[in-house]
């Protein structure tokens, strides 16, 4: 991160980047820097911390009493380590390092203690998606109006005697068995109750090795390539195809409200500015197919972009492929080529 105002707006760049970069992989992440501003005045930093992320330092003095102190000559905090929620169950201290002749950036510091070993998580089953359903409305805001006040009360009763992984349980399996009743298929008919796998919480967990960073694979209904292949220029466009089909599916919500627009409006702004397109998406939208995505975009010409990413990633995932079959069918005879001078290798 850069240090000086000047260089604000870079740092809202870096922070972007950075928070792309987050949401494709699993593991212990941290995104720390000094700012030269609040945290509170980037919309990345405010977006993960409600997404669970922490404030490292500000957790330290809430779980262990460390000081909170200021990191900008003497006077406010604008160095910050904002970790998620698997490398902050590990944080144990947190302090300031002073030096004379950093007065005015001053290092902040934190004490983890990891472990040397894969740790084991729970691995919670998804439950299938809603995507495709619509919702009986009238008869679901009913219902839902008559059993608010039951529902509030069960929970204030767990709450009241700090039992809060209760009173989450049972707001969630209230609120999802009153969706699921007045949820309908595209027929028109109930979800069938036999069918387990639209409920959540019922379904069981089991335990996973929690490994090194790894790359999210999606859902079974999630776009993805036709080739096994993982360079980073084939995952930027399989993401960018996923990010295009959300936006598909949310706009053909049969309830459109302010929350399915707000999850439009974050999705359209990552898919301008998304990496792997060059010389940017608007751009690249252009060349391939004279689409002006920036100041136009109706149904069908999303429905064609959407079609054009798609054959676009599966394109460039087949070449990769191609491309990595045939150096691996060339190493094996060169490195015959290489020992035929010393005569044949021995076999065993």
């Amino acid at each position: 991160m850069a240090g000086s105002q000047k260089y604000r707006l870079n740092n809202c760049q870096v922070l972007s980047w950075a928070h792309e970069l987050i949401g494709n992989i699993h593991g212990l992440i941290c995104v720390c820097g000094d700012m030269n501003a609040s945290r509170n005045s980037f919309d990345m930093c405010r977006h993960i911390i409600a997404e669970g992320w922490q404030d490292m330092a500000l957790a330290s003095h809430r779980r262990f009493g460390c000081d909170l102190l200021p990191t900008c000559k003497s006077a406010t905090r604008h160095t910050y380590g904002i970790g998620n929620p698997e490398l902050c169950q590990f944080l144990r201290d947190a302090w300031v390092d002073f030096e004379h002749d950093m007065d005015a950036s001053a290092v902040q510091l934190f004490s983890l203690e990891v472990p040397n070993f894969n740790q084991k998580v729970w691995k919670w089953i998804q439950p299938s998606s809603l995507d495709d359903c619509t919702t009986n409305a009238l008869d679901f805001h009913s219902e839902a109006d008559r059993a608010a006040h039951d529902i509030d009360c069960s929970v204030r009763q767990h709450l009241e005697a700090n039992n809060m992984d209760e009173a989450l349980k049972v707001w969630s399996e209230r609120c999802e068995k009153l969706v699921l009743k007045h949820t309908l298929t595209t027929e028109g008919e109930v979800l069938p109750w036999a069918q387990v796998s639209w409920e959540g919480a019922p379904r069981g967990t089991g335990f996973e090795g929690f490994g090194p960073p790894r790359f999210k694979q999606g859902r079974n209904r999630d776009f993805c390539v036709d080739s096994a292949s993982n360079p980073l220029e084939v995952r930027q466009a399989q993401k960018q195809a996923r990010r295009l089909q959300a936006l598909m599916r949310t706009l053909s919500y049969s309830l459109f409200g302010p929350i399915q627009r707000s999850k439009c409006e974050e999705l359209w702004a990552a898919i301008m500015r998304s990496s792997g397109f060059r010389p940017d998406f608007p751009r690249w939208a252009w060349n391939e197919l004279g689409l002006d995505i920036v100041h136009h975009l109706d149904g069908d010409s999303l429905s064609l972009l959407v079609d054009e990413v798609y054959e676009y990633a599966n394109k460039l995932a087949s070449a990769r492929w191609r491309a990595k079959k045939t150096e691996f069918a060339v190493q094996p005879e060169n490195s015959w080529k290489d020992h035929k001078e010393d005569g044949c290798p021995l076999l065993c």
